[in-house]
């Protein structure tokens, strides 16, 4: 573990805490693993719209 798993962490949480949905999703705890490693978050905007845009910004950032 070290700073990027922080940022990583902090990013997943923020997400969740503004949207109400987990940044990735999966019918299991291995398919969501997969999902973080393979996929692309969908955008906060999506589920979010009226957050600005520089928050989702940052939060695609931390995730990445």
């Amino acid at each position: 573990m070290d700073l990027r798993s922080v940022i990583f962490s902090f990013g997943a949480l923020l997400h969740e805490m503004l949207t109400g949905r987990s940044a990735f999703e999966g019918d299991s705890t291995l398919i969501t693993l997969t999902a973080i490693l393979r996929d692309e978050v969908k955008p906060m905007s999506e589920r979010a719209p009226y957050l600005p845009v520089r928050l989702v910004q940052i939060d695609i950032r931390c995730l990445r």
